[in-house]
């Protein structure tokens, strides 16, 4: 998982392919550090993530709070339908603007 500044304040985390109990506190620590290093907007990248459970739900959920409370915004990018559908299930897609590219949330980021 990297942190890869865009365009200042805009910055992308990039997440593993799988999203579980194993990785949630590797995910937690780059969240947070995304979300809190300066106030700006965090892009999400799930692009390659095709599983992700209530672990990485609830990691995502407290960053949108932490972002929030330190004047940043966060998107996520999510390309799989698995794991859209969870995001869906649990209505997280309400609090977060989810795009299905990079780039797509890099313009909406922009502009």
């Amino acid at each position: 998982m990297t942190v890869t500044p865009v365009s200042r304040p805009v910055r992308v985390l990039t997440t593993p392919r799988e999203i579980d109990l194993s990785v949630r506190d590797h995910l937690t620590r780059g969240l947070e550090r995304a979300v809190t290093c300066e106030p700006g907007h965090v892009i999400v990248d799930m692009s390659s993530t095709t599983f992700c459970d209530s672990s990485g739900l609830s990691a995502l959920a407290r960053a949108l709070r932490r972002a929030s409370a330190s004047g940043s915004t966060m998107s996520v990018v999510v390309s799989h339908r698995s794991v859209r559908r969870v995001f869906d299930l649990v209505g997280l897609e309400k609090a977060v603007p989810l795009y299905t590219s990079l780039g797509e949330a890099r313009a909406a980021a922009s502009g």
